[in-house]
């Protein structure tokens, strides 16, 4: 198995090295080249040794069966995404992130834009991608995952009206059509709303120690919720020690349950520990 994997992008920008460190890190080398830019995220199979998924932005899902000695796209089921970016055409599979279910054989894929989520049954040597089903005004999906007991909790981002004025927290803003976040226990044929739509959700995030606890983070801020499948918008409780825009990832700390970690886009990882029930 891989101890490390790193991406380096060659001088062209479309395509770059997979690299595996055996010593933690010190050295590298280059197993495979030519592989398209832009790695984000990679997951080391539970179930099948010797198997690693990583997302690219562009090229969907690659897989290796061999400890990340050898590469191949492994995109069965998924959608080719069409897009216009300032009059350039773009076609391919944008992967923006790649997450393994505390359930331990489903992988989750979500695409970029408004190009929903796919999941995997690593399980199942002959399953392909199916697309994860969302309501009408899920246009986006930030942030994904699936609880030990299979529930399914979005991040479906913020969507306000075109038109109208509320008021939140004393300022006048658009009234909210979607937002905060949502559960699914029927594998998203329907979704229940869990947090207040008028907060963007960036991260969210399921304990692989207890599937009742669920993090999330947005607007500055990070909550916790102990009642899983059963959170209601009153159940958060604000985690004191992260005030930053940006959260990017919520990582649990392997030692001590009561701590997670945050990284952030700009604003460094974060230490937060979680209040008593």
């Amino acid at each position: 198995m891989l101890d490390d994997i790193t991406w380096e992008t060659d001088t062209t920008g479309r395509t770059g090295n997979i690299k595996r460190s055996t010593d933690g890190g010190k050295t590298w080398s280059v197993v495979q080249s030519n592989i398209i830019v832009g790695m984000d995220g990679i997951v080391f199979d539970p179930v099948n040794k010797g198997t690693v998924y990583a997302g690219t932005m562009g090229g969907g899902v690659y897989r290796s069966i061999d400890g990340g000695m050898t590469w191949k796209p492994f995109n069965k089921g998924m959608q080719v995404q069409e897009r216009d970016f300032n009059g350039v055409q773009y076609r391919g599979i944008q992967i923006q992130r790649l997450i393994l279910g505390k359930d331990k054989r489903t992988l989750l894929a979500l695409f970029g834009g408004t190009a929903g989520v796919y999941c995997l049954d690593i399980g199942n040597s002959d399953a392909i991608w199916q697309e994860i089903p969302r309501s009408a005004d899920m246009l986006t999906i930030l942030d994904m995952d699936k609880a030990a007991d299979g529930t399914l909790y979005a991040a479906p981002g913020t969507r306000t009206a075109a038109s109208g004025w509320e008021n939140f927290n004393g300022a006048q803003v658009r009234p909210v059509i979607v937002g905060g976040a949502f559960v699914s226990e029927d594998n998203g044929a329907n979704w229940r709303q869990i947090f207040d739509p008028r907060i963007p959700v960036k991260v969210l995030r399921t304990a692989s120690h207890n599937k009742n606890i669920i993090y999330l983070g947005g607007g500055h801020k990070m909550w916790v919720s102990h009642k899983g499948k059963d959170t209601t918008i009153d159940d958060w409780v604000e985690l004191t020690g992260f005030h930053f825009a940006n959260p990017d990832l919520i990582v649990e700390d392997p030692v001590n349950p009561a701590r997670i970690y945050v990284t952030t886009w700009g604003g460094g990882t974060w230490s937060v520990l979680l209040p008593d029930k």
